[in-house]
């Protein structure tokens, strides 16, 4: 059986916080490794314990797949850099390592032939599961790479992240905004700090169980809502009006529900 080809990796930044460290099968396949200097090149090769700094692209040649893994402020130019290079992208795959960007940052690249791809871990799974999305050949070349053990890929279309980025914003800081003040009413009330702990927690564990259960028809509008807001009022009026805009978006979302119920 043929030897696959080399991995090649152009990185920055605080790789130790990489996704790049945790992929199963890199280590078995990662040649030339570039960086901003031959230093800092061997610095990212010796954490790894695999490849081999090298001083240019050269060795880029005769890799498939190309791993990029720099912070987000400096991808374009990093992409322009490698545009810029003497390398054939036809029938290459690029995947990128990025929280936020996703393939459609590779269309330099695509223009010379790549395959594009985006790929990180995905919050609470500790390096168990991976969002990719991209092109099909990209994505494929991404599974050989981490499917391994109880690593597994979750794939989305082509330009989608932005729809998953935002369902984590959702129920990342949008949802601490609504604990915070649910549990600024509840210290209103002179309740402990533990106290509130718990009922928050349960209450928040029964609607996640209840929507998933009963999609939108879990939801039902506020029915003594001014009398709440009457009492917020009189001793946060910042929480009645976080209330009463909140309940009017629920409301107005919650009529419509998306096609796709749980």
């Amino acid at each position: 059986m043929p030897k696959p080809s080399p991995v090649a990796l152009i990185a920055a930044g605080k790789f130790s916080e990489s996704p790049i460290t945790s992929f199963a099968r890199l280590a078995d396949r990662l040649g030339p490794v570039k960086a901003s200097s031959f230093r800092l090149a061997s610095r990212i090769s010796n954490h790894l314990k695999a490849g081999h700094p090298v001083p240019d692209f050269e060795e880029f040649k005769s890799a498939r797949v190309v791993l990029v893994s720099v912070p987000d402020d400096a991808l374009d130019g990093t992409i322009a850099e490698l545009a810029a290079a003497e390398i054939s992208w036809r029938g290459k795959s690029v995947l990128l390592c990025s929280a936020q960007r996703d393939s459609l940052s590779l269309h330099t690249l695509v223009r010379q032939g790549a395959s594009p791809a985006s790929v990180y871990p995905i919050p609470g799974f500790e390096g168990r599961r991976y969002l990719v999305e991209g092109d099909r050949a990209a994505i494929r070349d991404a599974q050989r790479l981490i499917e391994h053990g109880g690593a597994r890929m979750l794939t989305i279309e082509s330009g989608r992240k932005p729809l998953y980025l935002a369902a984590l914003t959702l129920t990342g800081n949008v949802l601490i905004a609504l604990v915070a003040a649910s549990a600024e009413s509840l210290h209103l009330c002179g309740l402990t700090a533990a106290q509130t702990a718990t009922l928050i927690d349960k209450a928040v564990e029964k609607t996640v169980r209840g929507y998933w259960k009963a999609g939108a028809k879990a939801y039902r509008p506020p029915s003594d809502l001014t009398e709440q807001l009457k009492a917020l009022t009189v001793v946060d009026s910042r929480l009645a009006r976080y209330l009463e805009q909140a309940v009017a978006i629920a409301n107005e979302l919650m009529q419509r529900p998306p096609a796709r119920q749980p």
